[in-house]
């Protein structure tokens, strides 16, 4: 027992350097997952302009991108799930949730942004061979709304908090959206991912109950392997969106008001039904993730 705890030390710490790697004992070994930010087939870089987004072909420019993962598991062949212990580093990820940080705070990006990026999240899994990956976009009910100062890290991050009543922003991507008409100032939309219908005695007490619209995002990635890339895809979750108007009396963009007519779109191109805050059809339809 000893030597299996020693060897599953020495594993989560090989795991931050070098990815999937093989360990004795208990059969678990390193997993990776690697990420990649692009608006269509163009990488992201904030203060990049990137044409023929949504569907009045804006021109963006986007000045955050960061989400919360959870509930990481790979897939075997069968589909039975492997749950992976993510790698505690006190920065990017805790036992339970990771953050993925696309933003480096230069140009657009530097008022709320940070230097420094992640684009992996990494953990310790079974020896099971990996036929896929599934993955919940979001911060797990029970840590989602707590006193964010004294969080552990990355849940200690106030831009990506609304408040203890409403908790935590699972998805966070703010840009400017400018049409062919230079006269025409630019359209600022926000994308802010979280549950809704939170109930609580006041906007500084957190619930005691679920939230009515949890909006966490299921995401199952079949054909990934740790050789492979996620890719998250703005352009493609803004595809069936006009980024360049808002509905008067709205908040800009997408808060996830399941009554916003902007978050139609966009709850669907994360493949969740806006009624209901869960998962249509699995979330099958979702759009922002595949794999390259």
């Amino acid at each position: 027992m000893r030597g299996s705890r020693f060897c599953f030390g020495v594993c989560a710490t090989l795991a931050l350097a070098w990815g999937a790697i093989g360990c004795g004992g208990d059969d678990e070994a390193p997993v990776q997952l690697s990420f990649t930010a692009r608006v269509g087939a163009a990488p992201f870089a904030c203060g990049t302009v990137y044409p023929g987004v949504g569907t009045t072909a804006a021109n963006v420019s986007v000045e955050d991108f960061r989400m919360f993962i959870s509930n990481v598991r790979t897939l075997d062949a069968a589909g039975g799930e492997h749950p992976v212990k993510l790698v505690a580093d006190q920065k990017w990820q805790s036992e339970t949730v990771a953050l993925l940080d696309f933003e480096n705070a230069s140009g657009p990006c530097g008022e709320l942004g940070t230097p420094e990026t992640n684009a992996s999240i990494r953990g310790m899994k079974d020896g099971a061979k990996i036929a896929g990956v599934r993955f919940s976009l979001g911060v797990p009910e029970g840590e989602a709304h707590q006193n964010v100062g004294l969080a552990k890290a990355p849940l200690n991050l106030g831009s990506m908090f609304w408040g203890w009543q409403a908790g935590y922003k699972f998805l966070r991507v703010d840009f400017s959206s400018t049409g062919d008409d230079p006269a025409v100032p630019p359209t600022q939309w926000l994308v802010h991912i979280g549950s809704t219908g939170c109930q609580s005695a006041a906007a500084t007490v957190a619930p005691t109950t679920a939230c009515a619209r949890s909006n966490r995002a299921e995401i199952t990635l079949l054909g990934w392997d740790p050789s492979k890339m996620i890719v998250v895809d703005l352009a493609a979750l803004l595809n069936a969106s006009n980024v360049l108007l808002n509905t008067v009396a709205t908040a800009p963009g997408c808060m996830s008001d399941a009554s916003d007519p902007e978050c139609q779109q966009v709850l669907a191109g994360l493949g969740l039904d806006a009624s209901s805050g869960q998962c249509a059809g699995a979330c099958s339809a979702q759009k922002f993730f595949r794999v390259e």
